[in-house]
């Protein structure tokens, strides 16, 4: 039984991986709920605008203005993260000497490109977050683990694949090298 997330499709020029972003169904219901009240303030807001026009320019006009223009801000973001966490998936694609990534239906980032030969110490690392609790043993709690594909591109390590388990993210990592799109020493040993 196949169990992964990711989708590898082979291409004439290459592979592209997609893999679909991590869901948690209660920010998304808490979200859906709160974009339609957002969605009632928009409308109310613009009411007063649109409405205050022929009265001439006042400080509530001017006040409203304002206050829209944050909270039109406030709820596209949150409308991105409700679309991305609910539709969304990473792209990964191998193309021509270019590995490229995105976001399928991140409305506001665009592709980034890098050059396969300038990738170094391509790997499967573990992106957990460890937050830590002021216990007088010291100990971490985990709060989220999970791992991804990295490597490191000039003078910065760039995290791709987000959120797939260990066994997938190697997995992801043998077929890249099974497809020779990067050199031996490129992968990170050990």
């Amino acid at each position: 039984m196949n169990n992964r997330k990711a989708k590898i499709t082979e291409t004439i020029h290459g592979l592209t991986i997609e893999i679909p972003t991590k869901k948690n169904w209660m920010v998304l219901a808490f979200l859906s709920f709160w974009l339609c009240g957002w969605f009632a303030g928009e409308v109310f807001a613009l009411t007063i605008v649109f409405g205050s026009i022929d009265t001439g320019f006042s400080f509530m006009v001017g006040f409203m203005l304002v206050w829209l223009t944050g909270w039109t801000f406030g709820g596209m973001m949150a409308f991105r993260h409700w679309l991305i966490m609910l539709v969304g998936r990473e792209v990964i694609q191998f193309e021509r000497g270019i590995l490229t990534t995105y976001r399928k239906f991140d409305l506001f980032k665009g592709k980034k490109t890098y050059k396969m030969k300038d990738i170094w110490n391509f790997s499967v690392t573990s992106s957990a977050n460890d937050f830590s609790l002021a216990f007088p043993q010291k100990k971490k709690l985990k709060l989220k683990s999970s791992e991804a594909l990295k490597f490191d591109y000039n003078s910065e390590t760039v995290f791709i694949a987000h959120g797939i388990h260990e066994t997938e993210a190697q997995f992801l990592l043998e077929e890249i090298k099974s497809r020779r799109f990067l050199r031996e020493e490129q992968f990170k040993n050990g």
